[in-house]
């Protein structure tokens, strides 16, 4: 053996590449691990900054699935990154959704997409929908967001129109408005006011309220949700504590001020020939896609 020259001497394997991969693989394991840990913490903590506040103004907090009506006291992970919280038994809601949208920090590939191409933050969405509201839409928030409303939620898209207005005649300094009228902006008194000029509103990303909801355009074919009243709120949640604390409480202010707000006579008038007129064009398409229908089978 002493005599094999040094070149024909077999050699050790060197896994550079197999190395490699099972580093990265490690790496994506971890990842995914603290990301789901951490997400979960954040859910926890913003619930536990919530529950009091909740308990006093719901008598369900968390669905715990079951038929009993019994409060879960605990949020809903709707995915790794998502969690959900149901409340309702509370006079002149059906109830309020809460949704935590986060960072998907689970995942190392949206990781490098939000810190070098889209940056984006946690999220809070809140979502009631009410019994009674008077007929009116508006949404108010940051220019950017409105536009999304308006090209793709119906109800804002055809009572709003498509000008998107500065907020400072209003007194809604930072923000721009997109209304059906005037006077369906009177729903902010002095307090909510002061409220959305305050830290709350440095949150808002968007506040949308409808008494014809139906969520955002389905592709054609698909039927959309059922028409609610509902108050839809989109909070950035870079502090958790105003999320968990001023900007929920808030959201269900505004619910109860809606509830008892009532339009002009005039204001009332023109919103619901608006509505009256878009009844007559949707029950006009729905009679022509029924002949269309008939025409193909014949």
């Amino acid at each position: 053996p002493d005599k094999i020259p040094e070149s024909k001497r077999p050699t050790a394997p060197v896994y550079v590449v197999e190395y490699f991969m099972g580093a990265c693989l490690v790496a994506y394991v971890m990842n995914y691990i603290f990301g789901r840990i951490t997400n979960g913490n954040i859910a926890q903590q913003w619930f536990e900054n919530a529950r009091s506040f909740l308990e006093s103004q719901f008598a369900l907090v968390g669905d715990s699935g079951e038929a009993t009506t019994e409060s879960s006291l605990s949020m809903m992970r709707e995915a790794d990154h998502i969690f959900t919280l149901w409340c309702s038994g509370r006079s002149y809601m059906e109830g309020m959704l809460v949704t935590l949208k986060m960072i998907k920090r689970q995942d190392v590939f949206s990781q490098v997409n939000q810190k070098f191409v889209t940056p984006s933050t946690d999220r809070m969405i809140v979502k009631i929908t009410l019994d009674k509201m008077d007929p009116m839409a508006l949404v108010i928030g940051r220019a950017h967001s409105i536009r999304e409303i308006a090209d793709n939620y119906p109800d804002i898209n055809y009572f709003c129109g498509e000008k998107i207005r500065g907020g400072d005649k209003y007194s809604l300094f930072n923000h721009s408005v997109l209304a059906e009228s005037a006077d369906a902006l009177q729903i902010f008194d002095k307090k909510s006011i002061a409220v959305l000029n305050g830290p709350v509103g440095d949150s808002l990303i968007s506040l949308h309220v409808s008494d014809q909801f139906q969520g955002a355009r389905v592709p054609e074919g698909e039927e959309m949700e059922p028409i609610t009243k509902s108050l839809i709120l989109v909070f950035d949640m870079v502090d958790t504590q105003i999320a968990s604390n001023q900007c929920i409480k808030f959201s269900v202010y505004l619910a109860d001020q809606i509830n008892k707000f009532n339009l002009s006579r005039e204001g009332m008038e023109k919103h619901k020939k608006r509505r009256a007129k878009r009844d007559e064009e949707s029950q006009r398409l729905r009679h022509m896609e029924r002949q269309e229908e008939l025409a193909k089978k014949r």
